[in-house]
């Protein structure tokens, strides 16, 4: 986390793109910034584990990295960049806050402030402070709900870990009925 005696505080932009031989990332405890492009085009790039001090991601920070399929983005951060996740292949990424708190961050760089502007539009979101919290007649799922389909976006957070919607998730209803 330092460099001759300095604390890594930023990493600067460009600073691993086009780096194809790097499959995973930890950032130091001391970085607050990841810049633009700085891990753009890194083909291999599966696990990234950011900082509970990050705050800013710019603009195309992972951009063009096929092989992210998750990620998990501390509560310390207030903006993400305009396509920070373009061309990825994230589908879950857990948000160590509530959904106030992903709410209060700046999305995109004015140009689309939304989760299609950062690229992670097709990205279920994990809310890791939102319990779920199952009650007698708060759901109905029929035969065949999700058949064919594809649905924008499912939400059933809990405290460390999510539910798989099916057999498991229904039996777990049902228990909670007979109660």
């Amino acid at each position: 986390d330092e460099i001759d005696g300095y604390p890594v505080t930023s990493i600067d932009q460009f600073a691993f793109k086009n780096c194809d031989s790097i499959t995973s990332v930890k950032i130091g405890e001391n970085v607050t910034v990841i810049k633009r492009q700085a891990f753009t085009s890194c083909d291999l790039l599966e696990n990234v584990i950011f900082p509970d001090s990050l705050e800013s991601l710019w603009s195309e920070t992972f951009n063009n990295c096929p092989n992210l399929t998750e990620i998990k983005i501390p509560k310390s951060v207030k903006s993400i960049g305009f396509g920070s996740f373009f061309n990825t292949n994230i589908e879950t990424v857990y948000y160590q806050g509530t959904r106030v708190d992903w709410s209060e961050i700046s999305l995109g760089s004015g140009v689309s402030d939304s989760l299609n502007g950062v690229g992670l539009d097709r990205a279920a979101i994990i809310f890791e402070e939102d319990p779920l919290v199952i009650k007698k007649g708060d759901f109905t799922f029929e035969t065949d709900a999700f058949y064919k389909g594809k649905p924008k976006e499912l939400l059933f957070a809990t405290n460390k870990y999510l539910c798989e919607i099916g057999r498991y998730l229904i039996s777990r209803i049902e228990e909670a009925k007979k109660k």
